[in-house]
């Protein structure tokens, strides 16, 4: 008990000191502004504040801010003071408003907006809260960056240029940071060795050597799909040679026209045989180079198994349709 009573009136007298200092301090800073060294009383009202946080004290400090024209502090200052001083001397509240008005058409004013609670906040590079803020920031007109920043989220950075007297409303949205997936870890032996080549023994931590295979490329893969290339191309050829062996069969019938026509001659059957015939050789061609194709690129993909084989074709257009010569070894 007695202890506590010590301790109680300890505290009691350095609060006594306290206010002493304080008052003190601002009476020195008073007597520093009239002789025009604002920056010196604005030194000694803040080390009052400090001593004693007493909201009359905000006055002077808007004072002194207002004479080093730093506008946005002061009127941060006197709306603090009128906020949290209502039973301070009426004349000294007066002043106070009447300073307001006259500062805020001169200022900007921006209403930061985010849905993302307890991102911090940040104008200009100064720290100006944490969402949701409670009241626009005050700003000097012109170019200020505005910056939202939260962990996980995709930091905002946009830059805003009010002018004088207006608020400007600035709706932020963060997205989810996009984090890369780490690359798996390579195998390897033991800790601090090398990866481990194929076929090497890998000691585990508590037991025999174990041996790391890696799969080679099987060929019977890439020479199956080989095959089905060649069988296709072939196919297609075929195809493409019975378009030309029909075209064939046409130039054919037109030429028979003409002969039954006896003396009376059709330059139309004559034209539509002619072109019968040509689409009738490029038909042939490209249906024997499709087939020779399709056949060698099968005969490559036995050769990826191991097996050898050859192949040639060719075909010959005849006056009634196509002969076509193979050869083949496997």
């Amino acid at each position: 008990m007695v202890g506590l009573l010590l301790a109680a009136t300890t505290a009691r007298a350095q609060s006594e000191a306290d206010k002493k200092r304080a008052i003190s301090l601002q009476t020195e800073g008073v007597k520093l502004m009239q002789r025009g060294d604002n920056p010196g009383a604005l030194a000694k009202f803040e080390e009052a504040y400090r001593l004693v946080a007493s909201p009359k004290i905000l006055f002077n400090m808007g004072r002194a801010h207002a004479e080093m024209g730093d506008e946005v502090k002061a009127l941060a200052e006197f709306e603090r003071f009128l906020d949290e001083a209502p039973y301070a001397p009426k004349e000294s509240r007066d002043d106070a408003a009447r300073r307001v008005e006259a500062l805020r058409p001169k200022l900007s004013y921006l209403d930061i907006q985010t849905d993302d609670v307890g991102a911090s906040i940040s104008v200009d590079g100064q720290p100006a809260g944490v969402a949701p803020l409670g009241r626009p920031v005050v700003v000097k007109p012109g170019a200020h960056e505005v910056r939202t920043e939260k962990p996980d989220m995709t930091t905002d950075v946009r830059t805003v240029s009010p002018i004088a007297g207006q608020k400007v409303r600035v709706v932020v949205k963060l997205v989810p940071a996009f984090h890369p997936v780490p690359a798996a870890p390579a195998v390897a032996g033991t800790l601090g060795t090398e990866p481990a080549a194929p076929g090497s023994a890998v000691a585990p931590p508590n037991g025999p050597a174990a041996t790391v295979e890696t799969a080679p490329a099987a060929p019977a893969d890439r020479a199956r799909t080989m095959r089905i290339v060649g069988l296709a191309l072939g196919a297609s050829g075929v195809a493409v040679a019975a378009v030309g062996l029909g075209f064939g069969l046409a130039a054919r019938a037109n030429g028979q026209e003409n002969e039954k026509t006896g003396n009376t001659f059709s330059q139309s059957a004559y034209d539509a045989g002619h072109r019968d015939q040509t689409m009738q050789f490029v038909g042939y061609a490209v249906g024997g180079a499709l087939i020779a194709a399709g056949v060698t690129t099968y005969v490559l993909g036995s050769r990826e198994t191991g097996e050898n084989g050859s192949a040639h074709v060719a075909v010959t257009p005849t006056s009634g349709g196509a002969f076509a010569l193979g050869t083949f070894s496997f």
